[in-house]
C-alpha cells in the first residue's frame, strides 16, 4: 500500500509540488557528538528542543536565528547568534566538517532554502533524530519514509466525521510539506472543543500532564460546581508542580477540597527515570542530562482515585502510548472519554487513535488541531 490509499490522486500531485525535500533525513547520536549541532531556530520550537538534547547529555554549540533582536543573548546559557554569523563561520572553514543545523522553526523551507543560496550545508529535520530521540514531532518526514500505511489508513476509517479526516489529511501534509495553511482551521479551546465538549462528561477528571494548572483553569469554567465534582492532576516536574499547588491553594475551599494533586509521572510499569526540569516540553529520559532531575513512574491502574473518571486528558510529551498501557484496566473499568494529544512523536497521530480504540470499541473517535501551527493535535475518544 502506499498514501494513494489516503489521497486521491488530485491531491497527491498537489502535495508532491510543495514536497518539502532534504539531503540528511537520519543522523545518529555518535555523529551528533563528534561533529556538534547548531539549532537554527530560537523559538518555542528551538527551545523544546533543546530541552529534549540536555535531557539526553548532549548541548548544542549554540542558535543560530534571522531575528536580529536575539543576536548575542542567551537561551540556557547558549548563544544565540544571527545568520549572519553563521555565514561567516562557513566561508572561514568551507574544508573542515562542520556541525548539523537542525532546522527547528515553521519556517523549515525558507531557512533551508536560505542555507543552500549560501552553500551552507549539513541541515537536518527534526525527524532525522527520531531514532534516539523524542523531538517536537517529526517534521520534514518524506512520503517513503511512512512505513505503516496500513494502520495509516485503518486509522482515518476509524474517525467519525469529515472534519476530522480532514485535519488527520492536513497532518500528513503538513509533515510532507510545512505548509502552514494547512492548518488554518483551528479551535483554541484546546480539550473542550466548541463542537464536541457538550458530549464529554468532564464532572470527574483526571490531568495528566497537569503542568501548572493551564487545563485545570479552563476546566473550572465549564463545570457546574453546584453538582459533584472532582479533579485529580498529575504533574512530574518539581518546579511546576510548586505553581500548581500555589494556583490551587488561591482557591476556595469548596473548590480546592475537590482537587488532588500528585507529584509523579504515569506510565506503563512503576520505576524511576529522569525528567527535563526547566518548563513546558519536560520530557522523560532513561539519561540524567544537565537539567534532569529524578522521578517516580506509576501506573495509573495501580492508583485508587477518589472518584470514578468521567474524562482524562493525556499530554506528557511523548509518553502518551506508556501511559495508556499503564491505564488500561482503568479505563476499561470507567470507560472515560479519552482528550489525547497525538503529535509529539512519528507514530503517535495513527497509533494512538486505534489504541483508544482497542481500549474502548464504541467510543466514537475525532481529531480537533488546537493550534495555527503545529503542535495540539488531539485525539477525542468520546463515549456515548
Amino acid at each position: 500500500m502506499s498514501l494513494a490509499h489516503i489521497f486521491n490522486p488530485k491531491e497527491l500531485d498537489e502535495i508532491k509540488k510543495q514536497i518539502f525535500d532534504i539531503d540528511i533525513t537520519s543522523v545518529s547520536m555518535q555523529e551528533i557528538k563528534e561533529r556538534g549541532l547548531i539549532i537554527f531556530g530560537a523559538g518555542e520550537a528551538g527551545k523544546l528542543t533543546l530541552n529534549t538534547l540536555l535531557s539526553v547529555g548532549l548541548k548544542p554549540v549554540c542558535f543560530v536565528d534571522n531575528n536580529k533582536n536575539l543576536e548575542n543573548t542567551f537561551i540556557n546559557d547558549i548563544p544565540v547568534y544571527h545568520f549572519s554569523w553563521l555565514k561567516r563561520e562557513r566561508e572561514r572553514e568551507r574544508e573542515r566538517e562542520r556541525e548539523f543545523i537542525l532546522l527547528a522553526n515553521s519556517y523549515a523551507p525558507d531557512i533551508l532554502k536560505q542555507c543552500k543560496e549560501n552553500n551552507i550545508k549539513d541541515c537536518i529535520m527534526p525527524s532525522a533524530i527520531s531514532s534516539f530521540l523524542y523531538t517536537p514531532g517529526e517534521l520534514g518526514t518524506t512520503f517513503n519514509e511512512f512505513d505503516k500505511i496500513d494502520e495509516i489508513s485503518d486509522c482515518m476509517n476509524l474517525l467519525s466525521d469529515e472534519e476530522s479526516k480532514m485535519i488527520y489529511k492536513n497532518f500528513i501534509k503538513f509533515i510532507c510539506t510545512y505548509n502552514k495553511d494547512l492548518f488554518n482551521f483551528y479551535d483554541k479551546n484546546i480539550y473542550f472543543n466548541k463542537d464536541l465538549r457538550s458530549s464529554i462528561n468532564y464532572n470527574f477528571f483526571v490531568d495528566v500532564g497537569a503542568y501548572t494548572g493551564d487545563t485545570l483553569k479552563d476546566w473550572l469554567s465549564y463545570i457546574n460546581t453546584s453538582q459533584k465534582f472532582g479533579y485529580e492532576a498529575f504533574e512530574p516536574n518539581p518546579n511546576e508542580f510548586i505553581k500548581l499547588e500555589n494556583y490551587v491553594m488561591s482557591m476556595t475551599e469548596s473548590i480546592k477540597n475537590n482537587i488532588y494533586l500528585y507529584n509523579f509521572a504515569l506510565g506503563d510499569e512503576n520505576k524511576s527515570l529522569y525528567i527535563s526540569n526547566n518548563g513546558v516540553g519536560s520530557t522523560i529520559s532513561n539519561i540524567k542530562g544537565s537539567v534532569c532531575v529524578d522521578t517516580s513512574i506509576k501506573r495509573l491502574d495501580d492508583i485508587t482515585l477518589h472518584n470514578s473518571p468521567t474524562a482524562i486528558k493525556v499530554d506528557v510529551e511523548g509518553y502518551e502510548k506508556e501511559f495508556l498501557n499503564g491505564a488500561t484496566f482503568t479505563i476499561k473499568e470507567y470507560r472515560p472519554s479519552l482528550l489525547v494529544c497525538i503529535y509529539h512523536k512519528k507514530y503517535d497521530f495513527f497509533q494512538i487513535p486505534l489504541k483508544l480504540h482497542e481500549l474502548c470499541p464504541n467510543h466514537k473517535l475525532y481529531i480537533r488541531q488546537h493550534m495555527p501551527v503545529y503542535g495540539d493535535t488531539v485525539c477525542y475518544a468520546i463515549k456515548y
